[in-house]
């Protein structure tokens, strides 16, 4: 093939791919400045529990809980789209829609969406690669651009790109070693929040002064950086208190020093509590009260533990 028909070949498909790119990505621009592309439906998933709710409706109720943030999404989108329908800025639309591509392939493939939405975006994505690889000299002479000043790499920005290359490892490796959650807090009343299954625990026995009390609600919740939280008959506490463990005295005391604001909220467990493990899945908790013994009994429960 001459060299004249090559560059008609890759003329006409780029033309083609730009348009098909924009085509296929319109739609989803357009429901997202409308508001209305992250509807959680069925209705009725609006009240299940967070670990009941199926991959596609936590993403559609995070990404659509703000119509801003999804009427942003659909400019972001929909900029691209634009620029793809006129060849002089053709490829800039291209560069720009392939960080949206790929943060929508993400999404669809780590929340395991529906086959089709996960086909739709890998034509995308793929659309959008095509595109660039078709431009891959306009793109290799900018970066080029970037990287060598004026032909020439001198020995100090070397040092330079090297100094920040460091510098950027050790930012990295100093924040993974101080992230507030790390892998090391996990004990026998956390669970597995690693893997996605914390433990709660369930009151199912309590007696104060050897009588035995009505059953009521109280499910407790022992978190990272000895946080702690609980729902009870008054209240859905969605905020922290701290707890300490005395394995010695086996002791938990539950305390505000982090949050003082927090100790109008309704939390049953307060000040101390002597602890016994009677297996893996039940928990004793014990508090003295104006010299009577209160006995609360707590039965262990694994969140997503069928996932």
């Amino acid at each position: 093939m001459s060299n004249s028909k090559r560059i008609l070949v890759k003329s006409i498909a780029f033309d083609i791919l730009r348009y098909a790119l924009s085509v296929l990505m319109i739609p989803y621009a357009v429901g997202k400045l409308m508001g209305v592309q992250f509807t959680v439906i069925p209705f009725s998933a609006w009240q299940l529990p967070l670990e009941q709710v199926q991959p596609f409706q936590l993403a559609w109720a995070f990404l659509g809980y703000t119509q801003w943030f999804q009427i942003t999404l659909g400019v972001f989108e929909f900029i691209p789209c634009v620029l793809l329908f006129f060849r002089r800025t053709a490829l800039m639309g291209a560069v720009l829609m392939l960080p949206m591509a790929i943060s929508v392939a993400l999404i669809n493939y780590s929340l395991d969406l529906s086959s089709y939405t996960k086909t739709i975006i890998l034509v995308i994505l793929s659309i959008n690669l095509v595109l660039l690889a078709l431009c891959h000299d306009v793109l290799a002479k900018a970066v080029r651009s970037l990287i060598v000043k004026h032909g020439t790499y001198k020995t100090s920005n070397i040092l330079k790109s090297l100094l920040s290359l460091l510098l950027l490892i050790a930012c990295c490796v100093y924040y993974a070693k101080t992230s507030f959650f790390t892998r090391d807090m996990e004990d026998s009343l956390t669970g597995h929040w690693t893997e996605k299954r914390p433990y709660e625990w369930n009151l199912i026995d309590e007696s104060y002064g050897g009588s035995v009390l009505e059953p009521r609600k109280l499910k407790m919740y022992f978190m990272p950086h000895n946080a702690y939280t609980e729902i009870n008959d008054s209240s859905h506490n969605v905020r922290f208190i701290e707890y300490d463990i005395d394995k010695n005295k086996k002791l938990i005391r539950f305390h505000y020093q982090r949050w003082p604001e927090y100790k109008s909220d309704t939390y049953i467990m307060r000040d101390s509590a002597y602890y016994e493990m009677q297996s893996d899945s039940v928990l004793k908790l014990i508090r003295y009260e104006k010299g009577s013994k209160h006995l609360y009994v707590f039965r262990r429960r694994i969140i997503n533990e069928t996932k």
